[in-house]
């Protein structure tokens, strides 16, 4: 049996004011003063671009959250260099910054009422009023995310010696990205670390202020490309995973954003064999209609799999028939079934057999997890696994000497720690040790719009950053299969 119970959403919402000082000028820049100004949030994600939008006052006015449109070209950063190589560098650039434009456009839209005019007051802006009252974004992103934004040489980032085309922060305005209605907003990409850890990490190392001199602490980034900080006393070393877009619900067979309609949490009762789903509602009935697997989802199933025995610690998933065998309960095992190519697969849900009514012109479909979703979770958490153990051990550190692990990355605040680390995703460190901190990056960004001096110190930080380039280390690819073992950290 399949029980539904209501979900968190993942989209954006709102978030909590930046209760920063604004400038003494701020209200001066509409001449009417009938108009208030705005400042926006961007955070550049491989899989998904996150905008946030301030005014003046730092309140939060709307935000949106949706797949990186450059994604049409390749779903990892690997994958948009080449295309870049291969002659569509532009192409890439303009569909960034047309997205952020767009979205920016749509979000005051929505969020805004502007005051008319009077026709002495019409000016060239009058088409886009609200973009007009734009004064100030801030960007954060991996490296190869900014360099294609701001249209910069993406050769240093194809191959070793690694190297970005520019050091530090970057500004330019919205003329020189083709934005009419907004030539004079003032655009500031934050710092990088280094070719491969770039703004949006920069951004967590501050706003999560990692550095302490009396602590040992770790930051881990979730995301398509994830970042790892760890700080021992002071000394901080980082380095990038390539995980793959699993973690944000892409790249697996039933994958989707957290939004309506998607799983968030999966519980499996061994007692009874029932299946309890956690989905987030229709924003207009508020009904529960599954729609596909997101990335908390997606971890919570793994854990579940591998607590009832379907699931062995090599990735193997088990058949219905080995299941039955070894005593696995009737109601898992008839969840177990193959596909056309003999593939492995679990039914999370069956709109058919679990007697869920359809909406609409949106019928449910069938979700479930496979082999191949499996392989590729593996995959991504030997990356993350591999990269946190090789610098403790670079450090001289142990995992059980971490004092705080920071989980940032907009699905992170969704997981449930306990199946993280089941299955390794996380240390296997004390539920105390462990903080959740949501989309970080982007909190960085905001911050600073309205912090003075955010930047230039964020320069200075990451200087003393050391990069450790993972390819590079002698024993990675054995710490890498290694680290294909779904099992708590030992």
């Amino acid at each position: 049996m399949v029980l539904l119970r209501v979900g968190k959403d993942k989209e954006i919402k709102g978030s909590q004011s930046i209760n920063r000082p604004r400038e003494q000028t701020l209200s001066e820049i509409s001449r009417t003063n009938r108009q208030k100004t705005y400042y926006a949030a961007v955070d550049i994600g491989t899989t998904t671009l996150s905008i946030e939008i301030y005014d003046q006052d730092g309140s939060y006015i709307g935000g949106s959250a949706e797949d990186n449109a450059q994604g049409t070209l390749g779903s990892d950063v690997m994958m948009r260099l080449m295309h870049v190589q291969e002659g569509r560098g532009e192409k890439l650039y303009h569909l960034i910054r047309d997205q952020i434009h767009r979205n920016i456009q749509q979000i005051l839209s929505k969020s805004l009422t502007v005051t008319p005019i009077s026709p002495s007051e019409i000016n060239c802006h009058t088409e886009a009023r609200e973009m007009a009252a734009l004064r100030k974004i801030t960007v954060v992103g991996n490296t190869v995310m900014c360099h294609l934004f701001l249209g910069k040489d993406t050769t240093g980032l194809r191959g070793a010696p690694f190297q970005a085309a520019y050091q530090g922060s970057y500004r330019l305005t919205g003329k020189e990205l083709g934005w009419g209605d907004c030539p004079d907003v003032d655009i500031t990409v934050l710092p990088g670390i280094a070719a491969h850890v770039g703004a949006d990490a920069a951004a967590v190392l501050a706003v999560e202020n990692i550095g302490s001199l009396d602590k040992v602490q770790l930051a881990i980034d979730l995301g398509t490309n994830a970042e790892i900080i760890l700080n021992n006393h002071g000394k901080i070393s980082v380095c990038s995973a390539a995980a793959g877009p699993a973690f944000e619900g892409r790249g697996i067979s039933c994958g989707c954003r957290g939004g309506a309609g998607a799983l968030g949490g999966v519980k499996m009762v061994r007692a009874n064999g029932n299946l309890i789903l956690d989905v987030v509602p229709e924003e207009t009935t508020g009904k529960l209609i599954p729609r596909g697997l997101c990335g908390s989802g997606f971890i919570d199933a793994i854990a579940g799999l591998l607590e009832n025995k379907l699931l062995e610690s090599d990735g193997y998933l088990i058949s219905g028939k080995e299941a039955k065998e070894r005593g696995v309960c009737d109601a898992f095992v008839r969840r177990l079934e193959e596909d056309a190519n003999g593939e492995h697969r679990f039914i999370l849900f069956d709109p058919e057999a679990d007697k869920i009514p359809e909406a609409g012109q949106r019928p449910p479909r069938k979700i479930f997890i496979s082999q191949s979703d499996i392989r590729n979770f593996q995959l991504a958490k030997a990356a993350i696994q591999t990269g946190i153990a090789l610098l403790c051990e670079r450090a001289g550190l142990k995992v059980d000497e971490i004092g705080q692990c920071s989980v940032a990355g907009v699905f992170g605040a969704f997981l449930h720690p306990e199946n993280a680390k089941s299955c390794g995703l996380l240390p296997n460190l004390p539920p105390e040790k462990i903080k959740f901190v949501g989309n970080a990056a982007g909190r960085g960004a905001a911050q600073a719009l309205f912090e003075p001096g955010f930047v230039s110190a964020l320069e200075k930080r990451v200087k003393d950053v050391q990069h450790v380039e993972l390819a590079g280390q002698d024993d990675f690819q054995v710490q890498f299969m290694k680290h294909m073992k779904l099992c708590a950290w030992l």
